[in-house]
């Protein structure tokens, strides 16, 4: 008589991966268009609200780069740990 045993593994849905979503703001908290946030190797531009959303980032420590013209506004250091980060960022 043959036995068979299978073993399997939980298999999480995306849950090493996060979107990533925010504002960035400028002088008198006007939002910012056009401006470039990275994080990683993903990339999104923010739009006439200031509004950018950055999907599939995956868990990890990083540099966040803020950009607009060619031109590194801001710096961040983030931790990216849960499924739903929300990160805004002020330029005042």
């Amino acid at each position: 008589m043959a036995f068979l045993m299978l073993i399997t593994a939980p298999v999480s849905e995306a849950a090493d991966v996060a979107t990533v979503m925010g504002k960035v703001k400028g002088r008198n908290n006007k939002p910012l268009s056009r401006v470039v946030v990275k994080i990683g190797d993903k990339t999104s531009f923010t739009d006439v609200k200031g509004s950018y959303r950055i999907k599939g980032v995956p868990f990890g420590n990083y540099t966040v780069n803020i950009k607009r013209a060619g031109k590194v506004l801001e710096k961040k250091e983030a931790q990216i740990d849960k499924p739903r980060i929300k990160l805004n960022v002020d330029l005042r």
